[in-house]
């Protein structure tokens, strides 16, 4: 967010073009080296005019620069404001936790797996690389634990009191996760 410009923003269609970021202060590819889109709603492109038009009836020193977050002095934002905002934010909500913009993008991560977003689509709006990345990201609540605990005993139960069905591990696989009825298919096997 701290490279993100103006020209970045496109209102009309709900979409913030990431073109490039800034780490230690300078201005360089986004970290995958890969541009991406990331899909607005309607109350984020609105809090996002109402921000611009504060900028503009102040005229804020960013705005020569064209920078969305700009910093006091109109150049490019270091993370340490915005460390300390969040701190403040957390501490007024009564958040006990350390919240900082990785926490903000777990938890973006987790809440939209939750909500059943299809993981390519979430991918694409987080900008990770790959499937591993998005993983990484997901924190699993003890609910979502509980209901896949609850999955696997309908499984194992085959959906009839009494009726047990034969788990096996795909060729090659030594993680209990992966485990499955016999004879499905898994089309990550060789």
């Amino acid at each position: 967010l701290y490279a993100l410009t103006w020209e970045d923003v496109d209102g009309a269609a709900g979409v913030i073009h990431v073109r490039r970021s800034v780490w230690k202060g300078q201005v360089g590819l986004t970290k995958t080296d890969d541009p991406r889109d990331v899909a607005l709603t309607e109350p984020m492109v609105a809090v996002l005019a109402a921000h611009r038009h504060r900028m503009l009836h102040a005229q804020h020193p960013g705005l020569e620069a064209g920078l969305v977050f700009p910093a006091t002095t109109g150049g490019h934002r270091g993370s340490e404001p915005v460390r300390h905002l969040l701190l403040k934010a957390a501490k007024a909500a009564g958040i006990p936790s350390r919240v900082t913009s990785q926490v903000l993008r777990r938890t973006f991560n987790t809440l939209m797996l939750e909500a059943g977003v299809n993981e390519v689509i979430l991918r694409s709006q987080m900008g990770h690389a790959d499937r591993a990345m998005t993983s990484r990201y997901a924190g699993i609540h003890a609910e979502a634990k509980q209901a896949a605990v609850g999955q696997l005993h309908a499984l194992v139960d085959g959906g009839e009191e009494g009726k047990e069905a034969d788990l096996v591990a795909p060729a090659g696989c030594t993680q209990p996760d992966l485990v499955q009825p016999a004879g499905a298919q898994n089309d990550e096997t060789p």
